[in-house]
């Protein structure tokens, strides 16, 4: 009867309904313990809600102040996008030892944002014992979405004074956005169809159109005698990586996938190496790229052929501190040369728009991996 009353018992320390029982929790840890976990996912449609098409989202910050210490603990999700908090009555070395009301907080990176309007939450827990950490909590916390802050940047080169860049979104009027003296420019942006125009003192404008959807963008670099094409509607053929294995493996890209040729990339499952970046950069599927053991990675062809762009980021955050560079040839003519940043935390869509070349290089100062995914080409014109 003994066991019996002990599972069908509830506790609470502030009005305790058997003052023996409370004294015996006391005097010992309790034996099991339990998760609680904050669900963190890629809120893709940015709408607070997770839904379909949503994916977990690593490396979120989560803490979690107790009710009687002052300094909260911190916790980041894991690749299934869950942040977990140990609970086990009246042990210590678990986040939730004691009932009592908890406080939860999560907090982005810098290139992020929460759209779920609960960054801030609570936690009430509850004594219960026979319950397997020996507490229960009243409500479970809510997920949170996390979705990439917006951005179009970019850099510029053969700079005169007075030249003036102007930025056009398809519901909004033009903007003017500032130039760093380096030729670097980077706004907050939108969603939807954008046009941007650079305006020289001798009347000369390069324009460039593009899309931004889901993820910020990075331009390659201006000037005046490159050839860049306009980024269309017809976005050419996709090469999304998730149909030369069907394993939690990784498979070294062969010559003539999406009839281009290919040097230090593999194709691998976002989950196969734990890492952050594998999780939240892969775009489509469950597969993306990565340059082998951190090297120079090329992708080439014998005949011209069009890179529209593609979605990079970084596999690991040591990676964040360096550039990601990107050198494009027709023959041995060298076209192109570009540098930008990448994340852990989200991918950014580098428009290329690169024409007629005939071999890329991507690589980092670092040696160590990024990751690319929904590469756009056109091959054959």
């Amino acid at each position: 009867m003994l066991c019996s009353t002990l599972v069908c018992a509830q506790v609470s320390f502030d009005k305790p309904a058997d003052s023996r029982l409370v004294e015996e929790i006391k005097s010992a840890p309790y034996k099991g313990h339990i998760n609680i976990s904050a669900f963190a996912y890629r809120d893709i449609n940015r709408n607070g809600v997770y839904d379909l098409g949503d994916r977990p989202y690593a490396g979120l910050k989560v803490a979690m102040r107790h009710p009687e210490k002052e300094e909260p603990v911190e916790v980041t999700s894991n690749i299934g996008g869950f942040a977990n908090f140990e609970m086990s009555l009246n042990n210590p070395e678990h986040h939730i030892d004691v009932p009592g009301t908890y406080r939860v907080s999560a907090a982005p990176g810098n290139t992020c944002e929460i759209t779920s309007g609960n960054s801030e939450q609570s936690l009430k827990v509850r004594t219960l014992i026979g319950s397997p950490g020996g507490m229960f909590v009243e409500e479970t916390l809510t997920p949170i979405g996390v979705a990439p802050k917006l951005t179009i940047s970019g850099q510029l080169f053969e700079l005169p004074p007075e030249t003036v860049l102007l930025a056009v979104h398809e519901q909004e009027k033009e903007r003017r956005v500032d130039i760093q003296k380096t030729g670097h420019f980077s706004f907050p942006a939108q969603k939807g169809n954008w046009t941007l125009e650079v305006k020289f003192p001798d009347a000369r404008v390069l324009t460039r159109k593009l899309r931004i959807d889901n993820y910020p963008v990075y331009l390659s670099r201006w000037t005046p005698g490159a050839q860049h094409a306009e980024r269309e509607a017809d976005q050419g053929r996709v090469i999304h990586f998730d149909d030369l294995t069907r394993s939690d493996t990784l498979h070294e890209i062969p010559n003539q996938y999406g009839d281009l040729k290919w040097t230090n990339w593999i194709a691998t499952h976002q989950k196969l190496y734990g890492g952050v970046g594998y999780i939240n950069n892969t775009t489509s599927g469950e597969y993306l790229a990565y340059n082998s053991s951190g090297h120079p990675a090329t992708i080439h062809s014998d005949t011209p052929f069009q890179f529209i762009g593609g979605y990079f980021g970084v596999a690991w955050p040591q990676a964040e501190s360096g550039d990601v560079f990107v050198a494009a040839w027709r023959g041995e003519e060298l076209l192109y040369e570009d540098q930008f940043r990448c994340s852990t935390e989200r991918p950014v869509y580098f428009s290329a728009n690169y024409k007629d070349v005939t071999k890329i290089e991507f690589s980092t100062d670092r040696y160590w991996q990024f990751t690319m995914d929904d590469v756009a080409v056109r091959t054959g014109d």
